[in-house]
Parts: C-alpha cells; structure tokens; sequence
C-alpha cells in the first residue's frame, strides 16, 4: 500500500510539471497578449477620437512599445532576465523615456492616456513573467501583499525588471530588423 501511494505522489508530481510547463505558461501568454491587444486599441481609439494623430512620434513611439510587447511576450523566460540583470541591459527607465515623449502632447488627459495605455502593458508582461515562472511567485505575494517596508525594498527591483524586459523587446526588435535586411524575409521569425 505504501508503495501504491509513493507512485501516486511522483506521478502527480510528474502531472504537476507538466501542467506547469506547457499548458499554464500557455494560458498565461494568452491572457498577456489579449490584454495587451486591448491596450494598443484603446490607443488606436484615441487617435480615431483625434486626441492624437496618428502620425505623430509620440503615438507611434507609443504604439511601437506595446507591439513590441505583444510580439516578444511569449519569448520572456527567467533565464533572459537573470542575463539581462548580469550583463545591465537596460535603455533606462520605461516612465522617464515615455514621459520624455509625451512631453510635446499640448492635452494632459491625452498625455495620460497614452502613458497609463504603455504603463499597463509593461506591468501586464511583468504580472505574466511572474505567473509563468512559478519560482517568481513568492516575490511577487511579498510584493503584492506584505509589509510596506518590505514592498518599499522590493519596487525598486521591479522596476528594475520591468525596464529589463522592456529593453530586451527592444533589442530582440531591432535584431530581427537587422536580420530582415541582412536576409529578407526568408529569415524573419515569426512573432
């Protein structure tokens, strides 16, 4: 009997992983890019408003960094992000250069539309980041939930990862751009 129950352990162990590697990171990519997709048409909305033009570079600068989320968010993996902390990947933080775009904009409320659209995206590839890497799990309840100083510590640090993954989107971006000019389209990746 004991040996019965022994196998029925690792064997739901062994489900557990599975479940945990595919379908659940699966799920959770979904859920990112839906919400992202739902992000970039409300910015899309408020250029058919005409509170911005379409052409204008903070609209595209704007747009660009949600599609860049959208095409490299299944991509995100922890390794990616303990690399980029090593080697300092970074192009600094995602508010300040966004802040730094809009400030052109003449409408505040169109200004802060545009930022929360962008901002959302970015903390909605971190939440899935975090959900498909069930090691991150424990940080992100602290984080979420426990004491204020402890959160006080750990923001910083999040915002840190979220620069990060910001800038690897950007890199992988203008590598593939690279490669599609080196090669044509033959050697793209699909997103």
């Amino acid at each position: 009997m004991e040996n019965l129950l022994v196998a029925i352990f690792w064997l739901n162990c062994g489900l557990l992983i599975i479940f945990l590697r595919w379908p659940w990171q699966w799920l959770w990519t979904d859920w990112a890019r839906q919400r992202l997709f739902a992000e970039r048409d409300a910015l899309f909305d408020l250029g058919l408003a005409g509170k911005i033009e379409f052409d204008a570079p903070q609209y595209r600068e704007a747009r660009k960094a949600i599609e860049n989320f959208i095409r490299f968010a299944h991509r995100l993996t922890l390794r990616q992000l303990v690399i980029g902390s090593i080697l300092g990947i970074t192009n600094g933080s995602v508010r300040a250069k966004l802040d730094h775009s809009l400030a052109s904009v003449p409408d505040e409320e169109t200004r802060s539309a545009v930022r929360r659209h962008v901002l959302r995206s970015a903390r909605t590839v971190v939440i899935m980041g975090v959900a498909r890497m069930p090691i991150l799990f424990i940080p992100y309840f602290i984080l979420k939930f426990g004491p204020i100083r402890l959160r006080q510590w750990l923001l910083p640090a999040a915002r840190r990862v979220e620069n990060r993954i910001t800038a690897q989107a950007e890199i992988d971006d203008i590598l593939e751009n690279r490669l599609y000019a080196l090669h044509g389209p033959s050697k793209r990746r699909a997103a």
